[in-house]
């Protein structure tokens, strides 16, 4: 069990205070995650103009937000920043100690955060030359080797169609910044809540930790089986890969 955390901003201007309260949201969120997972926490951004940044250790979340680098990623989000992504592990396959194996994973174009695991990892890694010892790693290979040219609806249904196992993923591609792809499947939990006032769409791997962190009572599911694209205006439907 991982856990994963984020939220998907609009493109409006914000005050000084209004972006030290997301950044502070951000913090909350990911140490609420922790419940989740203690070996290892990460934070990615994705903005349309400076591209995907991204910091990992292994170490807890609430130790992880006390370090620089964390505050320097939250530094530079500004009315460019789409998205900002969190994920807390909890070591299945791959050592902690090896930093290839915690998330985000970069893989090409790719950064992405992944929650459950992969029971044919092995395969999908000699098939598609995972980069890393843990399962996730075979998942961003996967999703690699699929979309040469930009992820898609079709390419990443592809993907999705030869995981086995447990997943909930969410996926940044360097090449279109404008969104991130969201994934899960029947046993992996991923929620969001939109808070429209505030042009901000939460997302993470379970109700209590948007409601600790944001206090969000407002959440729903995204339906199993299922993906989309989540961008600035957020898709009111998702795709199912079946």
């Amino acid at each position: 069990m991982c856990g994963i955390c984020g939220v998907v901003l609009d493109g409006r201007k914000r005050s000084p205070t209004e972006w030290a309260d997301i950044k502070l949201e951000v913090a909350r969120a990911l140490v609420s995650t922790q419940s989740r997972g203690t070996d290892a926490t990460g934070l990615f951004t994705v903005s349309t103009t400076q591209g995907i940044a991204y910091d990992k250790d292994a170490i807890p979340a609430s130790d992880f937000i006390t370090t620089d680098t964390f505050w320097d990623i939250l530094a530079d989000i500004d009315e460019d920043t789409v998205a900002i992504v969190g994920h807390c592990r909890l070591a299945t396959h791959g050592s902690c100690e090896i930093s290839d194996n915690n998330h985000p994973l970069a893989d090409g174009s790719l950064v992405g955060v992944h929650n459950g695991v992969l029971s044919n990892h092995a395969e999908l890694g000699r098939r598609h030359r995972s980069l890393a010892e843990v399962d996730s790693a075979s998942a961003m290979a996967t999703i690699r080797d699929n979309s040469p040219d930009g992820i898609t609806n079709q390419t990443m249904r592809k993907s999705i169609q030869e995981m086995r196992g447990t997943f909930a993923l969410v996926v940044a591609d360097d090449r279109d910044p404008n969104g991130i792809w969201v994934a899960r499947n029947t046993y992996s939990p991923l929620v969001f809540s939109r808070d429209s006032g505030r042009g901000l769409f939460w997302l993470a791997s379970t109700q209590a930790i948007l409601r600790d962190a944001v206090g969000a009572t407002n959440s729903f599911s995204l339906p199993h089986d299922h993906f989309g694209f989540v961008t600035r205006k957020a898709p009111s439907s998702y795709v199912s890969w079946e």
